[in-house]
């Protein structure tokens, strides 16, 4: 098996498409993602080198599947769980037109937030009986991305997420983390709001619906795509996490609160939608941190520090400022 990525798509490919050229994507060294000139047009290949990650792409190819419908994803043009020369098998599908707007959202306006809310709020539409991780579009099951190997499925989504939560902490602390202590004393917050997701039943989440994840043109989103961390879960953590990394790219209030509003008004807000902000960003932070490394690879040691030093100030303030938000003024809290 070739170690060049590049020479072992061009292998792959060869048998069914004419290759012109290939180009990585901005973070395509790391998880073999490359845009591909073929005498089929413009196509994107995903790859998996992974043995033991076959899951992920069949997992992907269902949802695409079953969405294709539903909102605009890519199409799936070939696939295979396992190949030769990428173990965890392979997908190529279409490109979705128009841009990314986690680069132009200077210039958008509120209707593409509003169209966004409308989009994912279509999606949330598919009920499951249980919460928990999906193999595909309508099985739950076991979690295979947890570490320590916990299961779904689970009794509520304050389960599915504290286990996962649970689990990041106790590796940290076994790998001594700089970030460990902090960590720990917002574990603890998060235990306390059990009830406050008692009332929620289990729909589909993409699990990291955010700018980055979505290509438009002008005001319609005319793409959404990674569904990696798709699951059987609570609709309120596709929407806090749109708003959290909205608000980290530095979307306006004004538009967050279309956002808000047009999602609230098509299809309500879920149960106290409010009250779950605080839970919800304290796992955004855990999640970062869980994932640090991977953020990391190919970036100077410098760049890397300083990452690293603006998650320590955030964590920081997460543990000495309490955000507390009224119900009445909820609306503007992000």
């Amino acid at each position: 098996m070739p170690d060049n990525i590049i020479e072992r798509i061009e292998r792959t490919v060869s048998n069914y498409l004419t290759l012109a050229s290939l180009s990585a994507f901005s973070d395509g060294k790391t998880n073999s993602v490359y845009l591909l000139d073929t005498n089929m047009g413009k196509l994107v290949f995903k790859g998996n080198t992974s043995m033991y990650g076959s899951w992920k792409t069949e997992k992907e190819v269902d949802i695409l599947f079953n969405l294709d419908k539903v909102i605009p994803v890519p199409k799936v043009i070939f696939h295979e769980s396992v190949s030769e020369h990428f173990p965890g098998g392979y997908l190529i599908t279409t490109v979705c037109e128009g841009v990314n707007p986690k680069r132009t959202f200077k210039a958008l306006n509120n209707l593409f937030f509003e169209n966004a809310a409308e989009v994912i709020g279509k999606a949330h539409q598919k009920i499951y009986k249980q919460f928990g991780f999906l193999r595909n579009y309508s099985i739950v099951g076991e979690d295979l991305r947890y570490l320590g190997g916990d299961k779904g499925p689970y009794a509520n989504s304050f389960d599915q997420y504290i286990s996962c939560i649970r689990s990041w902490e106790n590796h940290l602390n076994e790998r001594k983390s700089r970030y460990a202590p902090a960590l720990r004393i917002l574990l603890r917050r998060m235990e306390k709001c059990s009830f406050y997701f008692e009332s929620q039943s289990p729909v589909f989440l993409h699990g990291d619906y955010s700018l980055k994840n979505i290509m438009h043109q002008t005001d319609t989103v005319t793409g959404v795509f990674d569904f990696e961390f798709a699951m059987a879960g609570d609709p309120s953590w596709d929407i806090h996490h749109f708003l959290i990394k909205s608000r980290q790219c530095g979307v306006l209030d004004d538009q967050l609160t279309s956002f808000k509003r047009s999602y609230d008004y098509q299809f309500g807000l879920p149960p106290n939608f409010y009250e779950k902000q605080n839970f919800m960003l304290y796992h955004d932070i855990f999640r970062e941190i869980i994932y640090l490394k991977k953020s990391l690879e190919g970036r100077e040691a410098e760049e890397q520090e300083n990452i690293k030093n603006c998650l320590s100030i955030r964590l920081d303030e997460l543990v000495r400022f309490i955000p507390t938000y009224q119900i009445k003024e909820a609306p503007d809290a992000y």
